[in-house]
């Protein structure tokens, strides 16, 4: 019987997730003020207009997440940024980039309700897989120069080793401080199995509907509090979001690539209602690499938040 429900709560929430939240997106992706972005610095006002801000009041405190507007009332964020959220104390920030000083471009709105992934387990703590939720705010926006939808990569994309995609955030920074200026980076996709080559001696098993993304090097990631936030692609003149901030090690450690829930495979087709845009199949030509070597790892990565 418990097989049964949890299937069909899972068949709920994908059903919901592919045709409802995306039913108004009759243009999606689109970032009229963004110039050719490099990595780890302010973003430009307008960048990323679909870049929502959380902040999240919980049982165990405040914090802060990131998220995706993806329809006029919807918001697409990590399933452990809402395991402890208080409905009636959490806000979303819409338009913002700078959080200190904050224009009328700027929209606040508050939380209706939540829907998680009926896999992802809280109570078992860092269960790494299907880490994937939506958040209804308590009224629609406007869309404006500063407020758009990002568009959702279609089930069965693929985002090869070396595809260049891009997060933003007001997570933390290098030395532990915290911005108030949205800040963007540029990573590279990292193929499966180089990914779990690199966490292997963590003791850690990457979910399969990930994707990985990061230097060799380190020195440019995700980070606390950016956990939500979209990894998005560009294909022709639309943003795309290929990945959400679920977890890493650290933060920006060599041969350590951030983790991120892979949107495209929780779609279940592509069919929208009201003849709405359809979303973005997305597919590139690079190989990946092979894996040669296991590099030593030191401890279990930690969910971000």
């Amino acid at each position: 019987c418990t097989h049964i429900i949890h299937t069909g709560l899972l068949y709920m929430f994908l059903v919901f997730f592919s045709g409802y939240v995306h039913h108004v997106l009759i243009s999606c992706g689109k970032a009229s003020l963004n110039p050719w972005i490099v990595g780890g610095a302010d973003a430009s006002p307008g960048s990323w207009p679909w870049q929502a801000y959380l902040s999240i009041a919980g049982s165990d405190g405040s914090y802060m997440c990131g998220g995706a507007l993806i329809n006029k009332q919807w918001i697409l964020t990590a399933a452990h940024c809402i395991c402890s959220m208080s409905i009636s104390r959490s806000q979303v920030v819409l338009g913002a980039r700078d959080l200190s000083s904050q224009g009328l471009e700027v929209v606040k709105r508050g939380v209706a309700e939540w829907r998680m992934h009926p896999f992802y387990d809280c109570i078992l703590g860092q269960r790494l897989d299907n880490d994937i939720a939506l958040i209804k705010m308590s009224e629609p926006v406007t869309y404006t120069t500063y407020i758009q939808p990002v568009c959702l990569a279609q089930k069965n994309s693929t985002f090869h080793t070396g595809v260049k995609a891009w997060v933003a955030g007001w997570g933390t920074l290098e030395f532990g401080t915290t911005p108030t200026i949205l800040q963007e980076v540029s990573l590279p996709v990292v193929g499966d199995n180089q990914c779990q080559c690199n966490y292997t001696s963590l003791d850690l098993s990457i979910p399969g509907k990930t994707i990985c993304a990061g230097y060799p090097e380190g020195k440019k990631d995700s980070c606390q509090g950016d956990s939500g936030g979209p990894l998005v692609v560009k294909k022709g003149s639309n943003w795309v979001q290929a990945g959400v901030v679920s977890f890493g090690y650290e933060c920006a450690r060599r041969n350590k690539p951030g983790v991120y829930t892979e949107v495209s495979e929780f779609r279940t087709g592509s069919r929208t209602p009201n003849g709405s845009l359809q979303p973005i199949t997305f597919s590139a030509g690079a190989q990946c690499a092979a894996v040669d070597v296991c590099l030593s790892l030191l401890r279990r990565g930690t969910t971000r938040r």
